[in-house]
């Protein structure tokens, strides 16, 4: 037996060992020796020695193991009995064993390798669990399992962290007793699982391609027998894959060479061989270069690419004729490396070292030439892998072939290419040699004339039918020189000397004679004959033709006559035409002199883009540019840029070319810069075809007209205001008597003794005659647009009932007065003191025209005024409006009076009576409104009067609210107002009625002395009441600033005429207020105390030493409908807690002010005010806690929510104005 074992190792030098199959299957058990002997013929198929070896070796170990068992147990029963159990295990291991080999050995795939192993590799082994594991790059792939519970099926490892992988890399099998004891363990892996001892086998010789690990549950169990199973059944999956990759490969060649047999396109062979190529080594990729030197003589040309986009080789520079290429070019053989950048022939060739920045990864390297039959190298095969000792010696064998494939594809391809292009040649001749005949057969029929040859001697010989028929002459006559016999006489001899001429120099002959024709009649003749050559240069034959000339002869005879006839003609069509543009040229000069002369207006010519062309003096005088600076640019330059901006000048060229022509005024801009007022007038022109060719523009200056036709309107200006002058003169004069009389009255009243109830009448009567001049300045205001508007949403329905019974006392007992509302009436927005002032002087003149008495009649009603009323009606924007109309049944009035009806100071009435203001009034006041207003009149018919007033749609009308203040409008405690204005008289009346309805009061004559009691800290201020025009600063300046430094300050502005500081458009700015002079006792009292009350928002104090967040929390704050005033320190939130008399609704403090720490800020303010609401502000992470029922602390940053929700926690909130709190925002 031992003989037997150590012939083994020679087994591997026979073929098939067909002479150890009997003797070793006499000794084999009988039930195994059919399984042996097909086991046998498999590996006999193979004709794998290595693989024979193997299976030999393995069954005299079973031998072997046998042998021993029997000896062991020839010495007891006992024994014998165990020995046969063993013999039993060891028959069903090794049947497992065979089992699978035989299995491996039908195996047509890798995954029948993977699925054999997991179903026999427990059985063969005792162990508890099984796996079989796949080398995929720089990783291992758990690829199947058998095991008692799970373990990593399915799951990927690096290789330099697994068990598996180690032994993959070095090729050599890893037994370990006890994992935990082995640094080759990951640990962590195996923790969760139940393995303890391990035997991990390579598959193959390394570094191997897969691996097979065997697991138990306890330390120490893998046996010795066990290992060497393992090791066996590796051999047979090694052999069972190397013998599935070489079915692959072959299946491979054979399909590639199938399909290259049948290709005859050059690109698809090189296409399909490179992808046979990955393929078959499993490189990453794979390329073929084709054997030629770019232009530079520098690189290969990359051919085809198989296993990456080309994209990733456009960057690089191709390879080069450098050591690592040149032999694979060169054809000198295969070229393999397992790791290229170790390679001593790479990287050493400049001016690059080796592969660029980016270059795919290469480390194995395989480069195979692939050479034609010829001897010629087309060009190389090139495989690359990221992985070292990626390519072996099969792969060389496999890429040879492939490599002879290709050559041989190639040559036939290229010369399949080149008969292809032969007969495509041969083809293309034909064709072209049949379109020359076609066409010269298509010349032949074409010439008007006839052909002939003549010998190279040039003697005409063999058949000339184009001759016979032209002369009648026949072969015998016209050969040789013959056909001399019918050039005419006089030419026969030139003709003949310049035919031998040029047979002897053998140039072409081009000659002209008068010819007989058969019919005898003599036609003149161009000749043209050419020699041609054979391909030795000899002299062949001439070729020749006759072309009949005779028409084009006589024509150019009666041309050159009529030539000689239109000569004269010309001559003196030229010296008409002369005289007419000497003409033209005269008017053109006369009239650019003439539009030249004109200076008074600027008249030039425009193309049909705009460009200026043309320029006269006018032009140059009125808009300040010359012709060379002008010329060439566009119109628009005269306009102002706001009219260039809406497109003025291309809508005055469009209109004037659709139109014909475009007039209007407007402002222009001279070169300097200075505006004026222009009337233009562009007129288009056109050619004969109608099509536009140009503009021509005339403008003319209108600054002086206008300024003509401003003094005609000053002088009636002052034509109008003398005509004033009695009937206001009149009026004031009656006014300061009832003034002046009543309080000289009132001062001799009180005199006496009973006086004080005269005094008061005479008081009472002299109030009413101030209150009438102060309507009467209104009135003077409003109709010069002075008078400012206080605008309010208004329902008009309620404006008249409320007005009724005043109407009805100013319209007396004969005068029937009838109102007509409209349900639904929209509301309109107004100043509601004018609207009634408007309705009054409208009832009073229908009074004044109903001296017998009649009917007045008030009517309301909504009104939509649509774009043909407001195209008819200038200035009447089309929209929704609310009509109120006034109509009277009075005497009417004549067209004369109905046209001058709203002219300024105009009256019918007697002097004294009227000043000619009041419809004057109305249309002012319905105009600075957005309204409009329309007349009509018939003379003993009546007047009727529409106002229509724009619908506001923002809202309903307001109602009539009550006083919010106490019923005297008095001050209440503490309350301070500074009043402001720079008239003495009136700043002390001032100062003493607020006195006295019992406000603290401080009191500045200008807005310089105001604005420093305003920055005192100690001095708290409610309202500031200032005139509005002062000298120096105004009113509404020193407003502004006074609300920078305090922003709840309520302001109260004061004026007789505003001048437009806080008037635009004829209304008060938004959130002003205004109380026009001359004001009285009782209206001061109301105005202050309803900007009190309206503004008593509550008021809060903010103490915080960061300027940036002091701000930002008083805008927040204001936002959020408080009245903010900020400090920063503590000392100046003292000063101000005192200066208003604690007056504040709370108090916010920053716990880290700079001068006092806020707690004890907090501390004094309890001493002062035990009640006043703090709220605490602290950047520290564990806040001290307060012990204040009346105090709260909130953390920094603090959003504006945050804020509200503690205030609100202390009580306050903020009931005055009706606004949505804002959302939190960003923290502060």
């Amino acid at each position: 037996m031992s003989a037997i074992i150590c012939s083994s190792s020679a087994l591997k030098n026979r073929s098939t060992g067909g002479e150890f199959r009997r003797p070793l299957a006499r000794r084999a058990p009988a039930c195994w020796r059919a399984r042996i002997a097909k086991l046998f013929n498999w590996i006999g198929a193979v004709k794998d020695p290595d693989l024979f070896a193997v299976a030999i070796h393995d069954f005299l170990l079973y031998l072997l193991h046998r042998a021993r068992l029997r000896r062991a147990a020839s010495a007891s029963n006992e024994s014998m009995v165990r020995m046969e159990a063993s013999d039993d295990y060891l028959k069903d291991t090794w049947a497992g064993l065979f089992t699978a080999a035989e299995q491996l050995a039908g195996a047509r795939s890798l995954d029948d390798v993977v699925e054999i192993v997991r179903r026999t590799a427990r059985k063969i082994t005792g162990a508890e669990g099984i796996a079989f594991v796949r080398c995929a790059g720089d990783h291992c792939d758990y690829v199947a399992e058998d095991a008692i519970e799970p373990l990593w099926a399915g799951q990927r490892f690096n290789m330099a962290e697994c068990v598996s992988g180690w032994v993959m890399l070095h090729g050599e099998p890893a037994i370990i007793p006890d994992i935990s004891a082995d640094d080759r363990v990951p640990l962590a892996l195996y923790e969760k699982t139940f393995v303890k001892s391990m035997v991990m086998m390579p598959v193959g010789s390394g570094p191997a391609e897969a691996a097979i690990g065997a697991y138990w549950s306890q330390a120490n169990a893998p046996t010795e027998q066990a290992v060497e199973l393992l090791a066996m059944l590796a051999r047979y999956v090694a052999a069972a894959m190397s013998n599935v990759a070489l079915q692959d490969s072959l299946e491979i060649l054979n399909r590639t060479g199938a399909a290259v047999a049948a290709e005859r396109d050059l690109d698809r062979i090189v296409q399909l061989i490179t992808d046979a190529g990955v393929e078959l080594t499993g490189a990453d990729f794979g390329a073929f270069f084709y054997n030629l030197i770019d232009e530079k003589g520098e690189s290969y040309m990359l051919y085809s690419l198989s296993g990456a986009p080309r994209s990733a080789f456009e960057v690089f520079p191709m390879p080069r004729n450098t050591a690592i290429f040149a032999p694979t070019f060169a054809g000198e053989g295969i070229v393999r490396s397992d790791n290229i950048r170790l390679d001593p022939r790479y990287g050493h060739n400049a001016p690059r070292k080796g592969m660029p920045e980016g270059h795919l990864p290469v480390t194995s390297y395989l480069a195979v030439p692939v050479i034609s039959r010829s001897g010629e190298v087309h060009g190389g095969l090139f495989f690359g892998h990221h992985g070292a000792a990626r390519f072996t010696a099969e792969h060389e064998r496999l890429m040879l072939g492939v490599a002879g494939h290709a050559a041989i594809a190639i040559d036939n391809a290229r010369l399949y290419d080149s008969v292809a292009a032969e007969l495509a040649g041969r083809h293309e001749a034909e064709a072209d040699l049949r379109e020359s005949n076609d066409r010269f057969r298509a010349a032949v029929d074409a010439i008007e004339g006839v052909l002939w040859t003549n010998s190279a001697d040039g003697r005409m010989e063999g058949e000339q039918p184009g001759w016979s028929a032209l002369t009648g002459q026949t072969r015998d006559q016209y050969e040789g020189y013959g056909w001399s016999t019918r050039v005419h006489p006089e030419d026969a001899e030139p003709t003949l000397r310049a035919w031998e001429a040029a047979v002897a120099e053998r140039c072409p002959f081009i000659f002209e004679h008068r010819l007989k024709r058969h019919d005898g009649e003599w036609r003149h003749y161009s000749i043209r004959a050419i020699p041609t050559f054979d391909a030795g240069g000899t002299l062949r034959q001439w070729v020749g033709g006759h072309t009949d000339i005779t028409d084009q002869r006589r024509a150019e005879t009666a041309l050159k006559e009529l030539n000689a006839t239109l000569e004269q003609r010309i001559e003196e069509r030229t010296r008409e035409i002369r005289a007419a543009f000497n003409r033209l040229e005269e008017s053109e000069r006369r009239f650019r002199i003439l539009v030249d002369g004109v200076t008074d207006y600027a008249i030039y010519m425009l193309d049909a883009d705009g460009i200026i062309t043309n320029w006269n003096a006018g032009a140059q005088r009125i808009k300040g540019y010359s012709a060379d600076e002008i010329i060439g640019r566009h119109l628009s330059t005269f306009y102002t840029s706001a009219d260039r901006e809406a497109g003025m000048p291309l809508r005055t060229l469009e209109t004037a070319a659709r139109a014909g022509k475009f007039e209007a005024e407007g402002l222009r801009v001279r070169k300097d810069g200075t505006e004026f007022w222009a009337s233009v007038v562009v007129d288009a022109i056109h050619d004969e075809s109608g099509q536009l060719i140009g503009f021509a523009k005339v403008t003319r200056d209108l600054t002086e007209k206008r300024a003509v036709e401003e003094q005609l309107r000053q002088s009636q200006k002052m034509e109008a205001v003398g005509q004033l002058t009695g009937g206001i003169a009149h009026d004031f004069n009656n006014l300061l008597t009832i003034i002046t009389g009543n309080i000289d009255m009132a001062t001799r009243a009180l005199d006496a003794e009973d006086g004080v109830p005269r005094a008061r009448r005479a008081i009472g009567n002299a109030m009413k005659g101030a209150d009438r001049a102060a309507a009467l300045t209104q009135r003077l205001l409003a109709f010069s647009r002075r008078q400012p508007l206080s605008p309010k949403p208004l329902d008009l329905d309620k404006v008249v009932g409320g007005l009724s019974d005043l109407l009805k006392r100013a319209l007396g007992e004969l005068v029937r007065l009838e109102i007509v509302t409209s349900p639904g009436l929209w509301p309109i927005e107004a100043d509601p003191n004018q609207m009634e002032s408007a309705l009054l002087n409208l009832a009073v003149n229908a009074r004044d025209a109903m001296p017998e008495g009649g009917s007045l009649t008030i009517e309301t009603a909504n009104a939509h005024l649509d774009a043909s009323y407001a195209a008819a009606h200038a200035e009447v924007p089309a929209g929704n409006y609310v009509v109120i109309a006034v109509s009277d049944t009075g005497i009417g009035m004549p067209k004369e009076t109905l046209a001058r009806v709203f002219e300024p100071f105009f009256t019918t009435k007697e002097i004294g009576r009227g000043t000619g203001l009041g419809l004057s009034q109305v249309y002012g006041f319905v105009k600075q409104s957005g309204g409009h207003v329309n007349l009509y009149s018939e003379e003993g018919r009546g007047t009727t009067v529409k106002m229509y007033l724009p619908r506001f749609t923002g809202g309903g009308a307001s109602e009539d609210e009550a006083v919010t203040g106490d019923a005297g409008g008095r001050g209440r405690s503490g309350e301070t107002i500074l009043i402001v204005e720079d008239d003495e008289e009136v700043r002390a009346y001032t100062v003493e009625i607020v006195r006295e309805l019992g406000y603290q009061v401080h009191e500045a004559h200008d807005g310089a002395s105001a604005l420093r009691l305003i920055e005192r800290p100690d001095i708290a201020i409610d309202l500031l009441f200032t005139d509005v025009v002062m000298p120096g600063m105004s009113g509404k300046e020193l407003a502004e600033t006074a609300r920078e430094l305090r922003p709840s300050l309520k302001i109260l502005y004061t004026s007789g005429y505003t001048r437009n500081a806080i008037v635009h458009g004829g209304r008060l700015d938004a959130g002003v207020s205004l109380l026009s002079k001359p004001f009285t006792f009782q209206a001061v009292a109301d105005r202050i105390r309803e900007l009190l009350d309206a503004g008593a928002g509550t008021r809060l104090l903010v103490a915080e030493g960061d300027p940036t967040v002091r701000l930002l929390a008083a805008e927040a704050l204001a936002a959020a409908g408080y009245h903010p005033e900020h400090a920063a320190n503590a000392s100046e939130a003292l000063s101000m807690l005192r200066a208003a008399q604690g007056r504040y609704d709370a108090v916010i403090i920053d716990a880290a002010l700079p001068d006092k720490d806020g707690y004890a800020l907090l501390a004094e303010l309890r001493a002062l005010y035990s009640d006043l609401p703090v709220l605490l502000t602290t950047a520290m992470s564990e806040p001290t806690a307060l012990g204040d029922a009346r105090a709260a602390l909130i953390g920094k940053p603090y959003s504006t929510q945050m804020i509200l929700d503690a205030l609100a926690r202390l009580g306050v909130s903020n009931a005055a104005v009706a606004a949505e709190t804002p959302p939190a925002g960003e923290d502060i």
